[in-house]
């Protein structure tokens, strides 16, 4: 989450970064994030084979994962290196809503993995004939849409009463 909603108004770039430990500790997390995740990414693509009905789910996980940590983790982190906010009000607002959009993602895809599986459990024949990569693709992505169509309905209020202040 963005802390420093205080300073989106000062934009001025900062003349040096002030590397701690834990700054330090949290970019090489982020690297090994990013880089463990764009890795299965790669070996899904590199062999279409191994892509079955529910390894579509964790497909598009690590595709929501990767646009979180290229996000949020980032700015969080030239946040905290420089200081303060400086990257803008773009860049805020981008932050924020990848934040929100990141987040909730995610775990409605968890929530479709644990429908799959609760599918499977109770009902392992209809699991087996229906269950496809199109189907496990389809409920992914109503799953990110409706949380598209969540979280644009508050941005939207927040954005009307924004504008009546």
């Amino acid at each position: 989450m963005n802390t420093s909603n205080a300073t989106a108004h000062a934009e001025s770039t900062p003349v040096q970064p002030h590397w701690t430990p834990l700054l330090t500790g949290q970019a090489v997390v982020l690297g090994f994030s990013l880089l463990s995740n764009i890795i299965v990414l790669i070996e899904f693509i590199r062999i279409p084979s191994r892509i079955t009905p529910f390894t579509v789910y964790l497909i598009i996980l690590l595709i929501i994962n990767l646009f979180f940590l290229s996000v949020v983790p980032l700015t969080e982190l030239m946040n905290q290196l420089y200081g303060g906010w400086w990257m803008g009000r773009a860049v805020c607002n981008i932050h924020n809503y990848t934040s929100a959009i990141g987040s909730a993602s995610q775990i409605c895809i968890h929530i479709c993995i644990s429908i799959s599986r609760l599918w499977a459990v109770h009902y392992p024949m209809a699991y087996r004939i229906n269950h496809t990569r199109k189907v496990a693709l389809l409920m992914c992505l109503s799953a990110v849409v409706v949380v598209h169509v969540i979280e644009l309905r508050d941005a939207s209020w927040t954005f009307c009463i924004t504008l009546l202040k």
